[in-house]
Parts: structure tokens; C-alpha cells; sequence
């Protein structure tokens, strides 16, 4: 009888929204893989936080399209077919939360997928060749081209992928630190607000932070790994796995995370390996050729600086007031002197007093939450790298390097909030640990067995 009830309201649902049901047999299917395949102490733990991270996503997005109805007025729909410079269809679901990307990435999936359907009218023809060149419109055009123009189950699929990521954060913190850690660490990235509100989107967030999750699992796997794995298996799926995160864009953050692994793996085979040499001459060339790239870096990270300042919406500072607009360039010794004051607005923005503004004020619960966890996150990065110095170095150059890049090129607070995630997972990571720290001290820090 239950099975009957069962097969029928999926029936009932899979005539409705044939996507709908694809992705609950994604998360299905994403559960069966975690019994199976996750250790046995931590089967029941991924298995419910990953549901719970997925149903508040799937919730969330249901009821903010349900707003956009209301604001609106009207449901997303399909009223005709393309002609010529009409696409036929309504969607304004993020329109009214100031995301207007996430509809025109929607717009632009579903144009794609027209296209392999053999519809060229000029509308969609312009939009394939208009901006958002990035791997996740290809997604939604994929869903679109197997379900229709579902505007609504599509969104799903980043709740899908933004639950997925509790499980590289899980076994990144574990191999970092131990099990209490690891699971406060799945817990917070599972609910922490903006990581949770860009997997109600179409943007392409979601994914890009779930492939770096797994790049650093595959570089920590690469540096405790032996034999085919260390050497074969796992570098050739990082080398995959970080040309999948280029065709998302933020190139030059990428370019500098693998500067700084580089640079991390480096110092830890010389050191362990005692070879001073090389470790000499890498110091002698970073003081020869470092100077003129930093510089350069510095100043075209302030142009874009600038060029944030000068543009609409919220804005931050962190040049001398002559400096702007940016007539005469700012001296490399005052673009130095200026970067403690960069990092702090993109650590701490935006202020509680740009509460006046209804976007910053839903923010000011998180950013209330934001500030106790980075003097927790500090403990715990000062902690991990006194007590299992490699497991953490790598971590912290990659957060060090990005806070830099981020910092300084931004001034534009809703765009630094979408930067400032790359980073909001490493902090939560050491966050947990800073919190382990402060209520246990050091016992057992890196090693500490949960029961199921």
C-alpha cells in the first residue's frame, strides 16, 4: 500500500516536473553512494547532513520563487515558441533579490538548448555569443534540453551540488585535523547563509566552490599518497579537475592558488628532505624576479579597484582620498602600506551600519556570526600549523593568496560577499578547529575517534 501511494505521487510529480524528479534520484542515488562507499563511523552522519543541506536548499529556492510570484505577479513560464527576437518565455525568479545574473544565465542555458535543437532565430543566436561564458550555463542548458524549460527544478541542481559540499570539506578536515572537527566543519558549511542562498540560484558559485573543495582533497591526497596514486592517478585529476575550475573564470585566482600549492609542496619536500640548496636558490630567485610581478600585480589590481569604486551600488575604499579618481598612480610603497586596510573591508564588510540598506541588513545576521568565527578561524590556523604544520600550510597560503587578490581588486560589497566564499569554507574549516581548541585545548587535536 505504502509503495503504491509512493509510486503514484511520484507519477503525480514526474507529470508536473519530470526535472524535479531527476534530481530527487540525484540525491537518491548521491545517499545510496555515501552508504556504500563512506567509512562506517560516518555513513549516518553524511548521509544526514547532506539531506539536510539539500531540503533547506530545495526550500529556500521554492519559496523565493513562490516570492518572485508575488513581486512579479506572474509564475516563470513558457508562453510560445522563439521568434525572431522574442524568446517566449518569463523568468524573473532572483530579478527582485538583486540577482538578476542567475535569470539571465537561466535565459541564456535555455537558449543553448535550443540551439542543439535546431532553433536559430536571431534572439537566441545573440545570446549564446553574449556574455557568461562559464561552465554552469552549460549545465542548465543541459537540463533544459532533457526537461524543458524548467526555471523552477533547475535550481535544484545547484542545491544538489551546494549539499554536495560538506562531504570534501568532511575529509578535508579530518585528514587536517580528527572526526569531532570534521563534522562541525560538514555542519556549518551546510548552513551557513550565502553558501546556502547561491545554491538557490543559477549562478555558477555552488560548483565552482564543490571542485575546489575536491582539488584540495586530491592535493592533501597527493601529499600523504604512494606508489600509482600519488604519482599517476592523482596529479592527472588534479591537472582535470583544475582545467574543469578555468572554465569558470577567476583565472588569476586560480593561477595564484597554484602558485602558492606550489610553492607550499616545495618548501615541504626540501624541508623534509634537507635539501638547502634548492631552498636557497628558490629564495635568491624570489628576491630577484618576485619585485616587478608584485608590483604589476598590485596595480592592476587597483585599476579594477577603481574601476569597482566608480561604478553603482555599494562601495569601499581603501586608497588615500587624492588617489581617486585614479589620475596619478598611487606609489607601489603606498599600495603596500594600504593593504592591511584592503583586507580589513574584505574580511569585514559590509559594516552593520550600511544596515539601512535591506540587502545588508538580511546579511547582518551571518555578518554577526562571520565575526565570532574569524577570531576562532586564527586560533585554529596558529593551532594546525603549530601541531601538523603540512596538513594546514597548504590551506592557509591558498587563504592568504586569495584575501590578497580579493582584497585589493575589489570594492563592489555584493561582489566581494560572491569572493569572499572562495575562502568561507577554509575559514569555517579553521574555525571548527579554533572552537575544538578553545573548549578542549590541545588533547587530541589531530586524533580523535567518534562513534556512529
Amino acid at each position: 500500500m505504502k509503495l503504491w501511494v509512493f509510486g503514484s505521487l511520484l507519477g503525480i510529480i514526474a507529470a508536473l516536473s519530470p526535472g524535479s524528479v531527476f534530481v530527487l534520484l540525484l540525491v537518491a542515488g548521491t545517499c545510496a553512494a555515501l552508504r556504500r562507499l563512506a567509512a562506517q563511523e560516518d555513513r549516518a552522519f553524511l548521509i544526514r547532513w547532506f539531506l539536510i543541506g539539500f531540503s533547506v536548499r530545495a526550500v529556500l529556492s521554492l519559496g523565493l520563487d513562490l516570492g518572485s510570484c508575488i513581486v512579479e505577479g506572474y509564475p516563470p513560464m513558457k508562453r510560445a515558441p522563439v521568434e525572431y527576437w522574442n524568446l517566449g518565455i518569463i523568468d524573473k525568479t532572483r530579478n527582485y533579490m538583486r540577482m538578476g545574473d542567475s535569470d539571465y544565465y537561466s535565459e541564456r542555458g535555455y537558449c543553448m538548448a535550443q540551439y542543439v535543437n535546431g532553433v536559430s532565430e536571431p534572439a537566441i543566436l545573440r545570446r549564446i555569443q553574449d556574455y557568461g561564458h562559464h561552465g554552469y550555463v552549460f549545465v542548465i542548458g543541459w537540463f533544459y534540453y532533457l526537461f524543458g524549460f524548467s526555471p523552477v527544478s533547475v535550481k535544484w541542481v545547484n542545491g544538489w551540488i551546494g549539499a554536495l559540499l560538506i562531504l570534501p570539506l568532511f575529509l578535508l578536515a579530518k585528514s587536517c585535523f580528527q572526526s569531532t572537527i570534521a563534522r562541525w566543519t560538514a555542519g556549518l558549511v551546510a548552513l551557513f547563509p550565502t553558501l546556502i542562498f547561491w545554491s538557490t540560484t543559477n549562478l555558477k558559485e555552488p560548483l565552482f566552490f564543490l571542485f575546489l573543495g575536491f582539488l584540495f582533497l586530491l592535493f592533501q591526497a597527493i601529499r600523504v599518497g604512494h606508489g600509482f596514486r600519488r604519482w599517476v592517478a592523482y596529479p592527472l585529476l588534479l591537472l582535470l579537475l583544475f582545467r574543469a575550475l578555468l572554465a569558470f573564470g577567476r583565472q588569476e585566482f586560480l593561477v595564484g592558488l597554484a602558485a602558492g600549492l606550489t610553492l607550499v609542496c616545495c618548501l615541504e619536500w626540501c624541508l623534509r628532505k634537507r635539501w638547502y640548496v634548492p631552498l636557497v636558490l628558490m629564495a635568491v630567485g624570489m628576491v630577484h624576479f618576485a619585485p616587478p610581478v608584485i608590483s604589476s600585480g598590485l596595480r592592476l589590481a587597483v585599476y579594477r579597484h577603481i574601476g569597482y569604486v566608480g561604478g553603482t551600488g555599494m562601495v569601499y575604499r581603501y586608497l588615500p582620498d587624492r588617489f581617486y579618481p585614479y589620475t596619478t598612480p598611487a606609489p607601489t610603497q603606498v599600495l603596500v602600506q594600504r593593504i592591511p586596510n584592503a583586507i580589513m573591508h574584505y574580511l569585514l564588510e559590509p559594516f552593520p551600519s550600511r544596515a539601512g540598506d535591506w540587502f545588508v541588513a538580511l546579511l547582518v545576521p551571518q555578518m554577526i556570526l562571520w565575526y565570532f568565527l574569524l577570531p576562532l578561524a586564527l586560533i585554529g590556523a596558529v593551532a594546525g600549523l603549530s601541531w601538523n604544520t603540512w596538513n594546514c600550510a597548504f590551506l592557509v597560503a591558498a587563504f592568504v593568496v586569495w584575501t590578497l587578490m580579493g582584497a585589493l581588486s575589489n570594492a563592489n560589497i555584493g561582489t566581494l560577499i560572491r569572493l569572499r566564499d572562495m575562502v568561507t569554507p577554509i575559514v569555517l574549516l579553521f574555525a571548527a578547529a579554533g572552537l575544538w581548541v578553545v573548549a578542549r585545548g590541545k588533547e587530541d587535536f589531530c586524533r580523535r575517534p567518534v562513534k556512529p
